[in-house]
C-alpha cells in the first residue's frame, strides 16, 4: 500500500470508503464497491489528513470510468458523421461569377506582373465576353516588360473565340517576343476566321526565311501551319505544299527543327482535307517537287487509307477527317499511289508506307524494304518493327545499323541491341 498527499477538491459521494484501524499514523481506506469490475483497492493516507481524502479517492477511482465515456463519445460522433449525407457543393451564382470576372479585369493592371499573368489566364478559362476588350488592351500593351502577360492574353482570346480579337491577334504576330507571336498564331487557328489566312501565310514564310533558322523559328512555322489547317481555307494549300518542297533535313530525323516544320505542314494539309488532294497529286507529278514527293505521298496516303490510319506524323489529328471525305477523293488518291508500285517508285512508297502496309499485297514487301533503305526515316523503320513481319523487321534492323540510329526492338538478335547503337 502507498501513501498519498491529499488535495482539496469538491466532494463527490458517488463512492463510499470505509476506514480501517489506524496503524503507524496512517489510516487505511478500502472501497466498499469495486469500480469497473476491479477489486476494491486499499489506499493509505496520513491520519491527520483524512478530511481531504474523499475527493482524492473519488477522482482516482473515476478516472477509468471517464476514459471509457470519452472513447464512447468519439465513437458515437464518428458513426453519426459517417451516416450523415454529404454536404452539397456550393455553386457560384451568376452574380458571383460576374464579380469574379470584374476582379480579374482589374487585376490586369496590377503592378505585380505575376498577378497580371494569372488574371489573363483565368479570364481565358472563364470564356466571358466581357473580358475581350481588356484582354485586347493587355495584348496591345507592348510597353509591358512581362511578355508573358501578352502571351496569356493571346491564349485567352483564342479560348473565348470572339471575332473582335482577330485584328489585334494578327497585329500580335509582329510582337518582338516569341511567346506572344506563337500564341497569337494558335489563337487565330482556334477562332477560325478567314481574315487570318493571308497574315498567317506571310507569317509562315517569314519564319522559314529567318536568317538563323532555329527551334524558335521552327516552332512559329509549325504553329502557323496548324492554324492554317484549322481554318481549312484552300488558299493555304499551295503554301503548305511549298514547305515540303525543299526540306533542310531530308531524313526528317526525329527531333530536328525541320521535322517540326514538316509535321506541321502535313497536319495542316490533312486538316484542310479534300481541297488539298488535287494540288497534292499535281505536286507529286511535278519534277520541280522531286525532293518533296515522299512527303506529298505521305499526305495522299492518309486520304487513300481505308481506315483512319494517319501514321505517326498525324497521331494527334482529327479522327473523323478520312471517314468524312467524299468518296471520290479516296479512290483518286489511291489510284495515284498504286501507280508507284508499277513504276517501282520507292520515294512514293516510302512516303505512303502505312497505306501499302494496310493493303497487304505480298508483291509490295520487297519494294517496302527497298524504300526503307533508300528513302526511309526513323518513323518508317519503327513502324516496320511493330508490324511483326520478319522480313520488315530484318529491314528495320539493317536500316538501324546502316544509319546508327535508335530503335525500340521487341526482340533481341545477335549483335543487335535495344535502343541506340
Amino acid at each position: 500500500m502507498r501513501s498519498i498527499s491529499p488535495w482539496q477538491l469538491p466532494r463527490c459521494p458517488s463512492l463510499q470508503w470505509e476506514p480501517t484501524p489506524r496503524r503507524e499514523g496512517l489510516v487505511h481506506f478500502r472501497a466498499r464497491h469495486s469500480v469497473v469490475g476491479r477489486s476494491a483497492p486499499i489506499i493509505s493516507v496520513p491520519a491527520n489528513s483524512t478530511k481531504h481524502v474523499y475527493p482524492a479517492l473519488t477522482l482516482l477511482m473515476l478516472t477509468p470510468l471517464l476514459l471509457v465515456l470519452v472513447i464512447a463519445f468519439f465513437i458515437a460522433d464518428a458513426s453519426l458523421e459517417a451516416q450523415a449525407p454529404p454536404a452539397p457543393i456550393a455553386q457560384p451564382s451568376a452574380y458571383g461569377q460576374a464579380d469574379r470576372v470584374s476582379q480579374l479585369i482589374t487585376q490586369l493592371k496590377d503592378p505585380d506582373f505575376r498577378v497580371r499573368e494569372n488574371a489573363a489566364q483565368a479570364l481565358g478559362e472563364s470564356k466571358d465576353a466581357r473580358a475581350v476588350e481588356p484582354l485586347i488592351a493587355a495584348l496591345k500593351n507592348y510597353k509591358d516588360p512581362a511578355s508573358r502577360v501578352r502571351e496569356n492574353a493571346a491564349r485567352a482570346l483564342g479560348k473565348i473565340k470572339d471575332p473582335r480579337a482577330v485584328e489585334p491577334l494578327i497585329a500580335a504576330l509582329g510582337d518582338s517576343a516569341y511567346g506572344p507571336r506563337e500564341m497569337a498564331a494558335k489563337a487565330l487557328g482556334e477562332i477560325k476566321d478567314p481574315r487570318a489566312v493571308e497574315p498567317l501565310i506571310a507569317f509562315l514564310k517569314a519564319s522559314l526565311k529567318a536568317t538563323h533558322f532555329n527551334q524558335a523559328d521552327a516552332g512559329l512555322a509549325e504553329e502557323a501551319e496548324r492554324a492554317l489547317g484549322e481554318i481549312k481555307d484552300p488558299r493555304a494549300v499551295e503554301p503548305l505544299i511549298a514547305v515540303l518542297k525543299n526540306p533542310k533535313d531530308p531524313g526528317g530525323s526525329q527531333g530536328s527543327v525541320d521535322s517540326w516544320v514538316f509535321r506541321g505542314a502535313v497536319q495542316g494539309l490533312y486538316k484542310i482535307g479534300p481541297p488539298a488532294v488535287e494540288p497534292l497529286i499535281a505536286a507529286l507529278k511535278n519534277p520541280n517537287y522531286s525532293a518533296a514527293r515522299k512527303y506529298v505521298a505521305r499526305v495522299l496516303g492518309v486520304f487513300a487509307s481505308d481506315r483512319n490510319n494517319a501514321g505517326p506524323d498525324l497521331a494527334d489529328s482529327p479522327v473523323d477527317m478520312v471517314d468524312g471525305m467524299p468518296k471520290v477523293w479516296a479512290p483518286l488518291a489511291r489510284s495515284v499511289l498504286l501507280e508507284a508500285v508499277t513504276k517501282r517508285d520507292t520515294a512514293v512508297i516510302a512516303g505512303a508506307y502505312f497505306f501499302f502496309l494496310e493493303k497487304g499485297q505480298p508483291d509490295v514487301d520487297d519494294l517496302l524494304v527497298a524504300a526503307l533503305l533508300t528513302h526511309g526515316d526513323h518513323d518508317m523503320a519503327q513502324y516496320f518493327v511493330f508490324t511483326g513481319d520478319p522480313k520488315l523487321l530484318d529491314a528495320a534492323i539493317k536500316w538501324k545499323v546502316k544509319t546508327n540510329s535508335c530503335l525500340f526492338l521487341p526482340t533481341s538478335r545477335p549483335g543487335v541491341y535495344f535502343g541506340c547503337g
